[in-house]
């Protein structure tokens, strides 16, 4: 995967769209296959975390979303959810992460990443999440 991010950016470098194309192409294909076969492994781990009843929502809120410096968190809500919905593979990606946002929130930081999520999700998924976490 590095080789493959590695030959991209010295393509960039250089004045031939050719080899940007090649680079990108490999460099796409191998992260693609690395996501699917990550994906693979740990959303069996997540069900199995919730079975056996770990505190996900403690997990969420003081690991992971813990570790996005506050200045960077709007730009990773955003853009998260403007690739999941644009690439969405057959999946709801978009509302899963979404909804994951939802159910790790304090109240205060739901009531300013909601307005991040509605303004970067089209007004169908945004309802679509609406309609989940009303239920």
């Amino acid at each position: 995967m590095q080789e493959k991010e590695k030959a991209l950016e010295a393509a960039l470098t250089g004045d031939d769209s050719s080899k940007v194309k090649e680079a990108f192409d490999a460099f796409s294909k191998a992260n693609s296959e690395h996501l699917e076969k990550e994906e693979s492994i740990m959303m069996p781990k997540i069900q199995q975390f919730v079975e056996d009843g770990h505190p996900m929502k403690k997990y969420m809120q003081e690991e992971l979303l813990a570790a996005i410096d506050e200045d960077q968190l709007e730009f990773f809500i955003t853009f998260a959810c403007e690739i999941l919905e644009k690439h969405p593979e057959g999946q709801p990606r978009a509302k899963v992460f979404t909804h994951a946002l939802y159910a790790s929130a304090k109240p205060e930081q739901w009531s300013q990443w909601d307005k991040w999520i509605k303004e970067s999700l089209s007004e169908k998924t945004y309802n679509e999440l609406q309609e989940v976490i009303s239920s």
